[in-house]
């Protein structure tokens, strides 16, 4: 209801100009609410497109914030699966480490690394049914291998040696 009043007296495009600065501080913490967010989807999206519009850097923030909760749920996802035989087909896994790599400075759960490189080295093996598979693997194989992390990069370094042993 708030955010009809809100849309209805403030339009989105002189949000800027007409709100107090303490209702778009107010905005921009309802915006990173989790629990706003799944119970008023509609609404969040309303106060989203006013932060955006009152405050550039909050709004960043905002987005920069969504982005490490998609790849912490990659990750998640990702060490979730480490069979390899939970239903993803290695494409998804491949494209779930790549997911997951903004999110290691965060969690530096490393033992998705160690499981990455290991499903790297399953996938380029030369009786792998897929070889389609291996230039994307190895796009992702070469980020993990430059990560700015030095943990993300020794581990990944440690267990290709392994691997290679």
């Amino acid at each position: 209801l708030n955010t009809y009043m809100l849309q209805a007296f403030v339009p989105l495009e002189k949000a800027a100009d007409i709100l107090p600065e303490s209702l778009a501080s107010a905005l921009a913490l309802l915006a990173m609410d989790p629990s706003f967010q799944s119970a008023y989807p509609a609404a969040h999206e309303v106060v989203v497109a006013y932060v955006e519009q009152t405050s550039e850097d909050d709004y960043q923030l905002y987005n920069h914030a969504q982005h490490v909760c998609t790849s912490i749920d990659c990750s998640v996802q990702f060490v979730k699966e480490k069979d390899f035989e939970g239903g993803r087909s290695l494409q998804d896994m491949v494209e779930l480490a790549e997911g997951a790599l903004s999110s290691l400075p965060y969690h530096q759960h490393l033992t998705l690394v160690s499981q990455f490189v290991r499903l790297c080295s399953d996938i380029c093996k030369p009786v792998h049914p897929n070889p389609q598979l291996v230039p994307d693997c190895t796009r992702v194989l070469l980020k993990v291998l430059a990560h700015p992390e030095d943990s993300v990069r020794h581990t990944a370094y440690q267990t290709c040696l392994n691997t290679a042993r």
